[in-house]
């Protein structure tokens, strides 16, 4: 597993780019969290260096939705994460929250696993699980990529329940909005 620096962290209340230092060609485990009920931030990759300077249209994260984390793994590509106020850079009080965690501290796919909203895991291993997603309405899937960040395909049958196949070594981001399960079969 590589060597990731955790701990950078920055808030603010209006859209911005925030840098995400570390070494070059690796990935990052980013968290966002809205701190007002009432207000939604969306998350991209961006790109600021000597010789580049542009916003991605890539998105991490569509929209926050209360005060839950939303957790993704930033491509190496990606220098900074420009987190984009909804509605518009006018006052307001409700702030965002953005660090990056240690990928040591995720929690391991092994055999079995329950969370309640989006979620980066780590898996040593491929397979097939069985998934269950307990949510009524929104997006709800999986996005697999290596432990270099680089994107890996994955097959599923369903949508808020069935199977998956994950392939792995890698990191495996649970895209919910409510309770989720993941088990081995």
């Amino acid at each position: 597993m590589p060597q990731i620096s955790a701990g950078v962290s920055a808030q603010g209340w209006r859209s911005r780019m925030v840098p995400i230092p570390r070494p070059a060609g690796e990935p990052a485990i980013v968290e966002l969290r809205s701190g007002g009920f009432l207000t939604h931030f969306s998350a991209m990759g961006g790109i600021d260096t000597e010789h580049v300077r542009s916003e991605d249209d890539h998105v991490y994260v569509t929209s926050t939705t209360g005060t839950k984390p939303f957790l993704f793994v930033l491509a190496p590509k990606h220098t900074h994460v420009k987190v984009k106020r909804h509605g518009g850079d006018s006052g307001g009080i409700a702030r965002w929250h953005l660090r990056t965690i240690a990928p040591e501290s995720l929690r391991k796919l092994e055999s079995e696993l329950e969370g309640d909203g989006g979620e980066v895991l780590s898996g040593s291993r491929g397979g097939e699980f069985s998934f269950s997603f307990e949510q009524k309405d929104g997006v709800a899937g999986f996005v697999c990529t290596d432990f270099r960040g680089n994107p890996m395909d994955i097959t599923h049958e369903g949508h808020m329940r069935g199977r998956v196949k994950i392939p792995g070594p890698g990191y495996i981001t649970v895209v919910a909005l409510g309770p989720w399960k993941l088990k081995r079969l």
